[in-house]
């Protein structure tokens, strides 16, 4: 059990690698909400947590059930992106196979090895349990402005729910990040996807966390809308903050970076700024690095801690929210 504070909420949160489960009075989906993957990134169990005790209110109305579960325990206890490597690049097949096998030294258990034991363990059971469907929510928060949106492997199911949120949806991301949680249990079937609420420390990415996980009980069947509370304003904030929404994004290029590069993001990018081939936009210890094509920039590296310097992404269709045409209605939920 850990305590987490933040003084920018002015809450403090206790907490073990399961935050919490709530069963519903009737059969249905599983939801599973991941926060704090990234020990820089509380927002998360602080938003799942604060649902999670609404929802003991409404087990009456309930379908299925929905868990939630705090990442990296030891780099959230220490507010750093991780302690020895970045737990989020470790759910690959051969680190997988090693642990399985036992096939580790001792000399190469670290902290991250361990929190991944630990939180597959629990995930799996869970997963493997379940009745109905099953979706898996990992909620971050990021060192760049640009508002929030979500990213996914390209599966049929992963885009058909991504059209329930109006934020920008970012597809590809197996192509350039591998050993991606996420990626992992979208393999075994199951609708996978992140959402990115803002900035570490800026207060709206913890509100626009919660809206995202609240509709996210909707657009899995959890609960009817009508039980969502504040839904259309929910909708409707996400909808505003988001840079281009509705927009889906193809991931085109990443810059990977080692601490002996040297690596700095030139100051005053955003995700989803619009570049031009040979745009300036970071400095290493070989000179300047350029724009090698035309896009969006995605996810600048603003942190001392990442592996991603930034990305490059292009568009590929727009998508419109069902719920987008329930809150036009007049007869939309309040």
């Amino acid at each position: 059990m850990i305590t987490i504070n933040s003084e920018v909420l002015g809450k403090a949160v206790s907490t073990g690698r399961l935050i919490g489960k709530v069963e519903g009075n009737h059969e249905g989906p599983t939801l599973v909400l991941l926060g704090g993957m990234h020990g820089n990134e509380p927002f998360g169990v602080f938003a799942i947590s604060e649902i999670l005790n609404h929802l003991e209110g409404l087990k009456g109305q309930l379908h299925g059930k929905v868990y939630g579960f705090a990442g990296n325990l030891k780099a959230l206890e220490s507010r750093q992106r991780y302690v020895d490597e970045d737990l989020n690049r470790l759910w690959r097949d051969d680190v997988l196979k090693g642990l399985d096998h036992e096939k580790w030294p001792e000399a190469r258990w670290n902290n991250e090895l361990h929190q991944l034991v630990e939180l597959r363990q629990e995930l799996n059971q869970v997963l493997d349990e379940a009745k109905g469907p099953s979706y898996f929510i990992d909620l971050h928060t990021t060192s760049a402005s640009g508002g929030p949106f979500m990213f996914m492997t390209h599966t049929p199911a992963n885009l058909k729910y991504s059209e329930y949120f109006p934020v920008p949806a970012i597809v590809g991301i197996d192509k350039y990040i591998k050993g991606a949680l996420l990626s992992l249990v979208s393999k075994r079937g199951y609708v996978s996807l992140a959402f990115e609420g803002g900035q570490h420390e800026d207060p709206a990415s913890f509100d626009l966390m919660r809206d995202f996980s609240w509709l996210s009980l909707a657009a899995t069947g959890c609960l009817t809308p009508e039980l969502i509370p504040n839904l259309r304003e929910r909708f409707n904030r996400l909808k505003t903050e988001s840079a281009l929404p509705g927009l889906v994004f193809d991931m085109l290029y990443r810059h990977p970076v080692i601490p002996e590069d040297q690596f700095e993001m030139r100051s005053g990018f955003e995700s989803f700024q619009r570049i031009a081939k040979g745009d300036w936009l970071a400095n290493d210890r070989n000179g300047r690095i350029k724009a090698e094509f035309n896009g969006h920039l995605f996810m600048p590296l603003y942190q001392k801690q990442g592996e991603d310097g930034f990305f490059l992404i292009g568009e590929m269709a727009t998508a419109n929210s069902p719920l987008d045409l329930e809150t036009s209605s007049s007869e939309a939920p309040s």
